[in-house]
C-alpha cells in the first residue's frame, strides 16, 4: 500500500511578555520624546529612563499573539512527494491476487496512461518468471508506442518467449515502432494459424500495421483468407487492401468472398480490398 507522509501543522505557541523597566526612586522620569521616525505599535512601546536607550524592537516570538488570539492559518503545507513509483505500484496492483475487475483495469489504464515514465516497470516484468506478469508487461506495450520504443530490445527477446500470448503482444507493441516491422512479422503471421482463437484473433488484428512490410508475404495473407474465422479473415482482407496493385495474386480468392463471404462484412470488405488493388497506379497519377 503506498504510504505517505502527511506533514502536521504547528500552531502558533503565544508568548507573552511583560516589559518592567524600574526607574530611580529619586529621579524624576521624563517624557520620552516621540521618534517620528520608528513607526512603533501600541504593544511594543516602552518607557525608558533618563539616559538610557530605548529597546530594540522585540523578536518575533516575543510579539507572537498570545494563544487564541491569531486564528490558525488555513494555507496548506506542501506535501513532499511519495517516493512511491506509480508506475511500481500500479504494476503490483495489476498482479495482486483477488483484486476486482475495476481495480485491474484502473491499474492497467493507469500504466498505458504513464507510457514512456512506466517502461523500466515494464522492462523488468518482460524478464518475470511469471508467464502472467509477461503477458501484461506486453500488452501494456502494445498500446504505448512511446513505451514500446523504448522497450525494443526486450520485446525482440520477448518474441521467442513460452507463451504465445506474450510472443503476440511483443510483436503487436513491436509494429508500433519503426524499423522494427520485420522481427513481428513471421511471429504474427504463424500465430495468426493458431488454434487458440483468441491468439489467433489478436495476432491477424495486428498484420495490417505492418503496412508495406506484409509486400513480400502476400501468397501467406492470401492462404489466410481459406480461414474458417471471419474475424481472422476480416484483418488479413484489409491489410490486402493496404498492399494496393502489389496484391493482384490475391485478387482470384477476394473475388470469391466477395461473391460468397461466410458473413456480409467479410463480402462488403472483399468488394472494397478489390476496388483498391484493381485500381490503375497510372490513373492516379
Amino acid at each position: 500500500m503506498r504510504e505517505y507522509l502527511d506533514p502536521r501543522r504547528a500552531g502558533w505557541i503565544g508568548v507573552s511578555v511583560a516589559l518592567c523597566l524600574c526607574l530611580g526612586c529619586s529621579e524624576t522620569p521624563t517624557e520620552p520624546k516621540p521618534n517620528s521616525s520608528q513607526d512603533v505599535s501600541r504593544s511594543e512601546a516602552s518607557t525608558g529612563a533618563p539616559g538610557e536607550r530605548a529597546e530594540s524592537p522585540r523578536s518575533p516570538a516575543q510579539a507572537a499573539p498570545a494563544p487564541g488570539d491569531a486564528p490558525e492559518s488555513t494555507t496548506p503545507l506542501p506535501t513532499p512527494e511519495s517516493t512511491v513509483d506509480p508506475a511500481r505500484e500500479a504494476f503490483t496492483k495489476l498482479t495482486t491476487k483477488g483484486i476486482s475487475v475495476n481495480e485491474w483495469e484502473s491499474a492497467h489504464g493507469r500504466l498505458v496512461e504513464l507510457g514512456p515514465a512506466a517502461a523500466g516497470v515494464l522492462r523488468d516484468a518482460l524478464a518475470s518468471s511469471d508467464p502472467l506478469a509477461r503477458e501484461w508487461a506486453a500488452s501494456i506495450l502494445a498500446l504505448s508506442p512511446e513505451a514500446a520504443d523504448a522497450s525494443r530490445t526486450e520485446l525482440v527477446e520477448a518474441l521467442s518467449d513460452e507463451s504465445g500470448y506474450v510472443r503476440a503482444n511483443a510483436a503487436a507493441a513491436l509494429t508500433l515502432v519503426p524499423g522494427e516491422e520485420s522481427h513481428a512479422l513471421p511471429v504474427l503471421l504463424e500465430l495468426s494459424r493458431s488454434e487458440d482463437e483468441g491468439l489467433r484473433r489478436m495476432s491477424a488484428t495486428n498484420l495490417p500495421n505492418l503496412g508495406d512490410a506484409l509486400a513480400t508475404q502476400i501468397d501467406e495473407l492470401t492462404t489466410l483468407l481459406a480461414s474458417d474465422d471471419p474475424e481472422v479473415v476480416q484483418p488479413v482482407i484489409e491489410a490486402l487492401a493496404g498492399l494496393g496493385p502489389a496484391a493482384a495474386s490475391a485478387v482470384p480468392e477476394l473475388e470469391r468472398l466477395a461473391t460468397a463471404g461466410r458473413t456480409e462484412a467479410l463480402k462488403a470488405a472483399a468488394q472494397s480490398a478489390l476496388s483498391q488493388i484493381q485500381t490503375d497506379p497510372a490513373a492516379s497519377r
